[in-house]
């Protein structure tokens, strides 16, 4: 009897935690659109004729003219740009989400863990 409600009560919070990382969702999907539109490389890297540093969207441009078949996101460069966005939001993304700023900063603070738990 007792292991069953401890069965009971496991996959009832494994179901409260995959219910708020499907909540946060939308927000790492217009992060996500944010992050290759506007990520940019550091300097050691030469940049491309018509999108500069912009890393990702030189890619996307490459695999869209079937140049290369998998595009590689460094979660190294996806951390960096977490780490400025948690400091200093995005308005217009906070305008078009319609979130408090505070539920915006803890969703890109779990952002790189979900990621994480879901690339398993």
């Amino acid at each position: 009897m007792a292991a069953n409600a401890t069965r009971e009560s496991v996959a009832k919070n494994a179901l409260v935690i995959a219910r708020e990382a499907a909540g946060r969702f939308g927000q790492h999907k217009e992060l996500c659109k944010k992050f290759i539109r506007s990520f940019e490389s550091g300097r050691e890297t030469q940049p491309d004729f018509k999108f500069g540093r912009r890393k990702y969207k030189a890619l996307l441009q490459r695999a869209a003219n079937h140049h290369v078949e998998t595009i590689a996101v460094d979660l190294n460069d996806v951390e960096a740009f977490l780490s400025h966005e948690i400091q200093d939001p995005d308005p217009m993304l906070l305008e078009s989400l319609q979130v408090p700023k505070v539920q915006l900063q803890q969703s890109i603070e779990l952002m790189i863990s979900d990621i994480e738990e879901n690339a398993l």
